[in-house]
């Protein structure tokens, strides 16, 4: 049975790491599996029992990959996925020489890296010399191919429909929600706005936000500034959270700039009429057909925001409907076909290096 290998920091909770779980759970039934990480976190993503968790823990970069070669060695595998590029700089060096196949995806919108300026212009040359590159939304593999020079796919994150709720078809709850880490990116403070103009309208719904962050205590206090705590909360974290947003009114994403957001493409998969700002690299538009299965609005703008919550909450009907073509998108992100893609596209490479 072939070997695969998947790299990533770690397994905590995350966009990246959620898909890199699910792939590496999928996979395990017909291939042997490693996940190498080099850290562990408190919480994590449960992996299957058949893939086997390799933690390379070291912070000198020197001995992770002395330890990397040795184990890439060891397992001979038939391909290597490395699912956060700017790893990819520590991967590539530590395989100079050895012949195996590696795969590097970019799994963030490239133009708003959020570390080091040396560490973009590194994982951006190296992420070049990988064999092949998967990349969430055309837009960024715009940014970084201008033609297709390097093998490249673009493969959307995956759902597990086992592990969603059945869709709810009662009467829903009036209350609007949002699933982000309270940070900059995520831009919840356009939302509070946006749903501060709506409450000046409409009394009886209520805005909740689930997720936690760096910023819980300054939007704590932005929600408080606006008199807005008595129609505005935020949740934090949640076990269930599926369960607990299928039966409401609607989802929205406020963000500046996303990959491929796992959230807004399960609130489809529930049959929630979505609304998201048309954000880059582009995920949003590559889920969302404006009007036809969710709604757009351009970033930053609480008008638009608030006119478009405004517009579903008054049309239950179209709401129903955008909804309804949502829900459909559950079979085209089933993690079987993703993972499929995954595979035919490893070995189409893992091909093509093999003739040169």
């Amino acid at each position: 049975m072939e070997k695969i290998v998947l790299c990533i920091p770690s397994l905590e909770y995350g966009g990246a790491e959620r898909v890199t779980v699910r792939l590496a759970n999928c996979f395990c039934e017909k291939k042997h599996v490693y996940v190498i990480t080099n850290r562990i976190c408190e919480k994590e993503y449960l992996l299957d029992s058949k893939v086997n968790r390799i933690n390379i823990n070291s912070k000198n970069a020197f001995v992770f990959m002395k330890c990397f070669r040795n184990k890439m060695k060891e397992l001979n595998p038939e391909f290597v996925i490395v699912m956060f590029a700017p790893m990819y700089i520590l991967i590539y060096l530590s395989m100079l020489g050895l012949k195996f196949t590696q795969i590097v995806s970019e799994r963030n919108d490239p133009k708003h890296f959020a570390g080091k300026k040396i560490v973009k212009f590194l994982y951006q040359y190296f992420l070049k010399k990988a064999d092949g590159i998967v990349f969430q939304t055309k837009e960024a593999k715009e940014y970084f191919l201008k033609n297709d020079y390097i093998a490249n796919r673009v493969i959307y994150n995956p759902v597990d429909v086992s592990e969603l709720p059945q869709r709810y078809n009662g009467k829903k709850e009036k209350v609007i929600v949002s699933i982000g880490r309270l940070h900059y990116q995520k831009n919840q403070k356009l939302l509070i706005d946006a749903f501060v103009l709506i409450h000046q309208e409409i009394k009886d719904y209520k805005l909740t936000i689930y997720g936690e962050g760096e910023l819980r205590e300054e939007l704590e206090l932005y929600i408080n500034k606006c008199n807005a705590q008595d129609f505005i909360e935020l949740f934090g974290n949640s076990d269930d959270v599926l369960n607990e947003i299928k039966n409401k009114a609607l989802f929205v994403l406020s963000s500046d700039f996303e990959g491929m957001p796992n959230a807004l493409l399960e609130a489809m998969c529930l049959g929630l009429p979505v609304i998201s700002t048309d954000c880059p690299c582009g995920g949003p538009s590559e889920l969302i057909i404006n009007n036809k299965n969710g709604i757009l609005v351009s970033v930053g703008n609480k008008e638009e925001l608030s006119n478009a919550i405004l517009y579903l909450i008054k049309n239950p009907i179209i709401a129903n409907k955008l909804g309804d073509a949502a829900y459909k998108i559950r079979d085209t992100l089933d993690i079987k076909k993703i993972a499929e893609q995954w595979l035919e596209f490893c070995y189409q490479v893992k091909e093509k290096v093999s003739r040169c």
